[in-house]
C-alpha cells in the first residue's frame, strides 16, 4: 500500500506483536459491553496474527475519564474472544510488572489484552508523536515488542500515546481494518472516478458542512444532494420558508447558525449543492408530499418528497464514484423511511464505487434491511470519518507512514 506498510510486509511468526484497535462499545445498564462491528472488525486482524503464530499484545480503550461509559475491557476480553474464535487473555495492568511478565510469557498463537489505556492519564494529553514517545507506556512496552500494528482508524483523528507514541520507536504496520479504510477514503477523495457524487443528510449539520464545503473547495465533489435537516437548511438559505414547526426545531437545536453557510455555499458552487424539490409530512398519521413551492406547511417534515426521491435516484445511477454520510429521513418511522430506503437501493444497482460512514448511516442499512456487503465498503469510524473527509488532521495516520 503506498505510503504505508501493511501486515503483508512482516513475517510474524514467533514475533511480540502490539497491536492498538479501538473496541469502544455501548454498555448495557449493568456496565456490559456489547458486541459491534468495530470488536468484530477487530477481530480479523487479531485471528490473522494468531493464525501466524505471532505473540499478540492488545492496547485499547473504553470511554473518557469522568463519563458513565469509562469502564475496565475485562468483559471485553470476552467479546474479543468471540470474535477472533479462541481465547483472548486479560491482565488488569497496562505496563507494571504484572503486564510485562505476562508479556514475556506469551506463546506463538497468543492474545493477550490489557486494561484500558486510558486509565492512565499521560495517555490523552495533548503531545506530539515525539514526545508521546517519552511516555512511560511507550518507554516501558516498547522494548518488549517487535512490531506495532495501528487498527484503530475510528480514532486516528487523535494525537495519543497509544495511537501514535509507539509509531515513533518501533516498525510500524497497518492493521487489516485500517488498511482497509484508509485504501477506500483515498479511492473516494483523492483522485475519484467522475462524476463524484455525495448524499449528505442526517441531524449533524456540523459535520455535513465540514464533509461538504472540503469537497466542494478540492474539486473533488462535482454534485451534493441534500436530504433530512441539511436539505432544509438550504432550503431556508434559499429562502423558503419550511414551516413553524421546522423553525421551532431548528431553533431549539440551533441549526439556524448554519443558514448563512448554506447561503455561503449556494453562492459559490450554486447547482453543485442540489436540494428537495418536494418534502414528505405527517398529515392524519399519513404521508403526504408536498411540493416545494406550496410550503410553509403546519404539518412536521420527515423526509423527501417522491419527486426529490425520483431525480436523487437518477442522479446515484448516473454516478461512478459516491459518498454517504446521513439518512434522507426519519428511517426508524415506517411511513417516512422511503426516501433513505430509495437511495440505498438505487446505491445496490449502480456500478459506482460507494463509501458510506456514520452512526445513522450505519444503522439504517440494517434496519432497512440492507447488508454492508452490497456496497463497495462500510466505514466503520464516525469522528475520524468526518474528520478525514473533511480535510482534518489525522495524526494517527501521519505517524504510520513511511
Amino acid at each position: 500500500m503506498k505510503g504505508f506498510k501493511t501486515l503483508d510486509d512482516f513475517d510474524v511468526s514467533r514475533k511480540t506483536v502490539l497491536v492498538r484497535i479501538d473496541i469502544n462499545t455501548t454498555l448495557d445498564e449493568k456496565g456490559v459491553p456489547q458486541m459491534s462491528e468495530r470488536i468484530q472488525a477487530a477481530g480479523e486482524t487479531l485471528k490473522e496474527l494468531s493464525k501466524k503464530g505471532a505473540r499478540t499484545v492488545v492496547i485499547a480503550h473504553q470511554g473518557r475519564a469522568g463519563d458513565e461509559d469509562f469502564a475496565s475491557l475485562q468483559h471485553h476480553a470476552k467479546l474479543l474472544s468471540e470474535s477472533v474464535g479462541r481465547k483472548v487473555k486479560f491482565i488488569d495492568d497496562v505496563f507494571g510488572p504484572a503486564a510485562r511478565r505476562a508479556i514475556n510469557e506469551l506463546k506463538g498463537g497468543d492474545i493477550l489484552l490489557l486494561e484500558n489505556v486510558r486509565f492512565l492519564a499521560e495517555e490523552t494529553l495533548n503531545r506530539t508523536p515525539e514526545q508521546h514517545a517519552e511516555s512511560f507506556l511507550v518507554s516501558k512496552l516498547s522494548p518488549l515488542v517487535d512490531l506495532f500494528v495501528n487498527d484503530a482508524f475510528s480514532a486516528a483523528h487523535r494525537s495519543q500515546a497509544s495511537l501514535v507514541g509507539f509509531a515513533v520507536k518501533l516498525p510500524k504496520a497497518l492493521g487489516r481494518t485500517m488498511e482497509r479504510e484508509i485504501s477506500s477514503l483515498s479511492k473516494a477523495m483523492e483522485n475519484p472516478e467522475k462524476p463524484c457524487l455525495y448524499i449528505l443528510g442526517g441531524l449533524k449539520p456540523d459535520e455535513a458542512f465540514k464533509v461538504m464545503a472540503h469537497g466542494l473547495e478540492r474539486g473533488s465533489i462535482d454534485t451534493v444532494i441534500t436530504g433530512g435537516v441539511i436539505g432544509r437548511i438550504f432550503l431556508l438559505a434559499k429562502g423558503i420558508d419550511t414551516g413553524p414547526k421546522d423553525q421551532k426545531f431548528f431553533s431549539g437545536k440551533g441549526f439556524l447558525n448554519f443558514v448563512p453557510k448554506a447561503k455561503d455555499l449556494v453562492a459559490r458552487y450554486g447547482k453543485k449543492v442540489m436540494t428537495p424539490v418536494d418534502v414528505a409530512a405527517s398529515k392524519d398519521g399519513k404521508r403526504v408530499n408536498i411540493d416545494v413551492p406550496s410550503l410553509p406547511t403546519d404539518l412536521e417534515i420527515f423526509d423527501i418528497g417522491s419527486k426529490t426521491i425520483k431525480a436523487y435516484t437518477d442522479l446515484i445511477m448516473g454516478a461512478k464514484t459516491i459518498v454517504m454520510n446521513g439518512p434522507a429521513g426519519v428511517y426508524e418511522d415506517l411511513q417516512f423511511n422511503l426516501g433513505t430506503k430509495e437511495i440505498y437501493a438505487a446505491m445496490t444497482k449502480s456500478k459506482a464505487f460507494s463509501l458510506l460512514g456514520g452512526g445513522s448511516t450505519t444503522d439504517s442499512i440494517q434496519k432497512l434491511g440492507f447488508r454492508y456487503d452490497q456496497f463497495s465498503y462500510v466505514s466503520l469510524a464516525g469522528g475520524a470519518l468526518i474528520s478525514y473527509l473533511g480535510g482534518e488532521p489525522m495524526p494517527a495516520i501521519d505517524a504510520m507512514r513511511v
